[in-house]
Order: structure tokens, then C-alpha cells, then sequence
């Protein structure tokens, strides 16, 4: 079995290896561009196509629609309570106010994305995208790790648009010694 396949939860092509992405803060943007250029330079313009994707279309980010996974609707929850800062999410008005809140973060220069974030990038790339996220080890730091895994290794979908390929990222740690949860994204390519 390919070591992939191990890792994600979902069927995966066979000939996939991943790929160095610069650990910055900045790694999501990085591994998007690998994906697009082939390059990992210009950050600063895929950050601010997310920011504006997500911000004029935030409605289409709201949906389950575009996410492949067993249950949709409790995975953009999870996203959204997983992703919140200051809210406690119980119900739909509650996850708009934690995406909402996730999007002003993003507008900081050093900061981290996120699973909102790999659904905007879909729509940028126009190609579903796989979420890889392996085991790590459940820490105090980590304990909703399984669950975290759950609904992390999923496909997310554009919003609109036709494709005929998908990219890939998984969700990695900066150091292999860590015993914490990811904090670093790499690119997944053929």
C-alpha cells in the first residue's frame, strides 16, 4: 500500500509524492503557489486573492456543498469551531461569525491558514483540492486530534467551474520531533 494511502482516509493517486515548502508562517501560501507555478515566491498575492475570494463570496464558503466527506454539514462546522478565536459555535449564525473572524486574521501578514482557507483556494486554483492530514501523536496540546483528522482529510470543491485535475496539500509539522499538531502545510504533487 502506498504510504498516502496510510495516511488519507480517501482514495489518493498512487503517484503522488510531497514536496519541500518553505516553514514561515506563510507555508499554505507557498504550497498554493507550488501548486498554480510551480514556485513558491509571491505569497503576498495568493494571500490577498484568499482574503478577497473569501470575503466577496463568503456565502459559497458557508455551504457544505463543496466539501466531499461523510458528513458535510458537522465538517464545516468543525471547521468553524476549530477555526474561531473568540466564538463559541453552536449553530449556523455562529459558524458566519467565526469565518468572519477568521478572515480578519488572515489579513495579518504572519498568519497561519487554515481549512476555510483550503476551500478558497479551491475556487482560486479552479480544481478540487485534497486535504491530507495524518495521525499525530493526541497530545494535551492536540486532544481533539482524531476528530480534527476526521474532517480534515477530505476534497474540497471550487465553487463554481469545470476541472479536470485536483492538487493536493498535506498538513505537516515543521519539526519532525514535535509531538504537537500540524503547523505546517507541504504540497502534494504528481
Amino acid at each position: 500500500m502506498h504510504k498516502l494511502h496510510k495516511l488519507c482516509y480517501q482514495k489518493f493517486p498512487m503517484q503522488m509524492n510531497s514536496f519541500y515548502c518553505r516553514g514561515d508562517n506563510l507555508c499554505f501560501f507557498h504550497a498554493m503557489l507550488r501548486i498554480c507555478f510551480g514556485y513558491q515566491y509571491q505569497h503576498t498575492e495568493m494571500r490577498v486573492r484568499i482574503i478577497y475570494k473569501g470575503a466577496m463570496h463568503w456565502e459559497c464558503y458557508q455551504k457544505p456543498d463543496n466539501i466531499v466527506a461523510p458528513d458535510p454539514n458537522l465538517t464545516l462546522h468543525l471547521y468553524a469551531q476549530y477555526c474561531s478565536i473568540n466564538t463559541s459555535v453552536a449553530d449556523f449564525e455562529d459558524c458566519k461569525v467565526a469565518y468572519q473572524e477568521d478572515m480578519v486574521c488572515i489579513c495579518s501578514p504572519n498568519a497561519w491558514a487554515d481549512m476555510f482557507h483550503v476551500l478558497q483556494a479551491a475556487s482560486i486554483l479552479q480544481m478540487p483540492i485534497i486535504s491530507v492530514y495524518p495521525e499525530f501523536p493526541v497530545t494535551r496540546y492536540n486532544e481533539h486530534a482524531r476528530q480534527i483528522r476526521s474532517c480534515y482529510n477530505v476534497t474540497v470543491r471550487p465553487c463554481v467551474g469545470q476541472y479536470n485535475v485536483s492538487a493536493a496539500i498535506m498538513w505537516s509539522h515543521s519539526n519532525h520531533k514535535a509531538t504537537g499538531g500540524p503547523n505546517h502545510f507541504v504540497t502534494i504533487v504528481r
